[in-house]
């Protein structure tokens, strides 16, 4: 647990103060920091599209706990952007730096078709190249862009809104609230009073470095990029390049010039996000267990999740153990056999 600790500790500050927030935190952290890594010009950091339901919590955690903790790294930009704007920021703006919108919705839409075509044109070029011009104005440089998306929005006006090449270039992280959880939401909040935000200062580097990606793990890598593409998440060769840049991120987040296995059980955890993923589902609060156990530096056994998991989502034991059966196959957890069954932990 030791290799995941910083990554613990940053999660922890986030899910401590939005309900729900535990396997969410992981990629909204992790990927930003991909700006600290010597890429290739071919390969692009990563970026996020997270969508979830309206007040859940987009605003809180993109605004005032990530962008007022690294204000260095997390420049402002207007609340609605057009290409034409764009092109008039200053240089500083572009040069390693963490673009985020709560609602990319709201910066789309009243736009034209010809404005939204063009918008997307830059972040297509951008994101990719690092670099885009247009009569003549150049701006380079390297940007990670994490967008929320309200799930309700999306489905009414994204589709229309968003063209395949924009969204490849994003991994989307989809989280619902099941109706137990949005009860615990509002205790949560009804009771809080003038609780601090947290301070979640992220570890960026002034100059990129090098991390390594033992062979061993490439194979792994190339199966789930090839799952992901297979399911419509993003295309495979992006895939690849978003599971390595995570795993590279992640490594240099807890001090390692190395990836490690628990790098990839921690991608592997957090990976039903990228289809969809709902709060009030067996299978999440295991993950969820495992990974809150983890990070309080505990190893738990198969009856400790059955019964937390079980009381919490209504499922049978029975039902809880078919989900770890399958975490177990899927490497998503390290795990050994004791004389009372399995132990858990990441």
């Amino acid at each position: 647990m030791d290799e995941l600790k910083e990554t613990f500790r940053l999660v922890r500050a986030v899910a401590g103060y939005l309900y729900g927030y535990t396997l969410v935190a992981v990629p909204v952290i992790v990927n930003p920091l991909t700006l600290n890594l010597d890429l290739k010009p071919d390969e692009s950091a990563n970026n996020v599209l997270l969508v979830t339901p309206s007040r859940t919590g987009k605003t809180t955690l993109l605004y005032h706990i990530l962008q007022k903790s690294n204000p260095k790294w997390f420049p402002e930009l207007p609340d609605k952007f057009f290409e034409s704007q764009i092109l008039l920021e200053p240089d500083e703006k572009f040069s390693r730096k963490v673009w985020v919108f709560d609602d990319l919705i709201t910066v789309f839409r009243g736009t034209s078709t010809k404005q939204r075509e063009q918008l997307m044109g830059f972040f297509n070029s951008f994101l990719t190249k690092g670099e885009y011009s247009r009569k003549g104005l150049k701006k380079s440089g390297r940007i990670v862009c994490i967008f929320g998306l309200a799930k309700e929005h999306y489905k009414e006006y994204g589709k229309h809104m968003f063209l395949q090449t924009f969204t490849d270039r994003f991994m989307p992280v989809k989280f619902s609230f099941s109706e137990g959880d949005k009860e615990a939401i509002l205790e949560l909040r009804s009771g809080r009073g003038s609780v601090d935000l947290p301070r979640v200062v992220l570890p960026f580097r002034d100059e990129p470095i090098h991390i390594n990606v033992p062979r061993e793990f490439y194979s792994e890598v190339n199966k789930l990029a090839l799952l992901l593409d297979a399911r419509g998440v993003m295309s495979f060769v992006r895939a690849q390049t978003h599971i390595l840049n995570f795993l590279k991120a992640n490594a240099d987040l807890n001090g390692r010039g190395e990836v490690c296995e628990a790098d990839v059980k921690l991608f592997k955890l957090t990976l039903p996000l990228y289809f969809g993923a709902d709060s009030g589902t067996a299978d999440v609060k295991v993950r969820e267990f495992i990974l809150e156990a983890s990070m309080e530096g505990r190893i738990v056994s198969g009856r400790e999740v059955e019964e937390a998991v079980a009381s919490r989502t209504g499922v049978s034991d029975r039902w809880v153990r078919d989900v770890l059966a399958k975490l177990r196959s899927e490497g998503a957890v390290f795990h050994r056999q004791s004389s009372e069954g399995y132990v858990y932990w990441v």
